[in-house]
């Protein structure tokens, strides 16, 4: 904007997409994550991370709201 320098266009989305990190612990069958059981206005993306006992590791599982294109990887 002319009348504040520190706003300036390129940094217009620098800090407006919000992740939050989840950590589900729990053996299998737990309760399904659902973006809704937590409210907020910022989230944009929720990242669900789970310890596969049996695997012996870990899987991501990624959520987000329709505003948010598509990135990967897949």
């Amino acid at each position: 904007s002319k009348e504040n320098k520190q706003q300036v266009e390129r940094k217009r989305h620098i800090g407006n997409d919000i992740v939050t990190i989840v950590f589900q612990e729990g053996e299998e069958p737990s309760p399904a994550f659902k973006p809704s059981m937590i409210r907020s206005h910022f989230t944009h993306i929720f990242a669900l991370v789970r310890y596969d006992q049996q695997n012996d590791n870990y899987r991501l599982k990624i959520f987000s709201e329709e505003s948010v294109p598509l990135f990967g990887p897949p």
